[in-house]
């Protein structure tokens, strides 16, 4: 993960050091090497930022997102773990802390 702009089979992901409206923002330094874009699988989890685990699955009904677009949401994932669901939310794992190094991210 490194500033720019990202293709994935869903569209273009850019990573900034700027904010700009409707970024998400997130410490890089908690992203581990193995994570990668990818869509949802069965079995992805998500630690909510506030705290506690649930099926991505059930994290997107409560969200409210409609189910004809939880297909084409882009994730950064780690195995199962999903770290952040772009334009949506981020996993309680990458969120910024004093010190972090925060980036932001977007869908394009």
């Amino acid at each position: 993960f490194a500033v720019g702009v990202t293709e994935t089979p869903l569209g273009k992901v850019e990573i900034t050091q700027t904010h700009t409206p409707n970024t998400l923002h997130f410490d890089i330094a908690s992203v581990p090497k193995t994570a990668v874009f990818r869509t949802r699988r069965t079995g992805d989890y998500f630690i909510k930022f506030g705290g506690g685990k649930k099926s991505l699955k059930e994290y997107l009904i409560d969200k409210k997102i409609p189910q004809r677009k939880r297909d084409n949401l882009i994730l950064i994932a780690d195995k199962s773990n999903v770290l952040a669901i772009v334009g949506v939310e981020i996993s309680g794992k990458i969120k910024a802390k004093k010190g972090s190094q925060v980036y932001y991210i977007n869908k394009i």
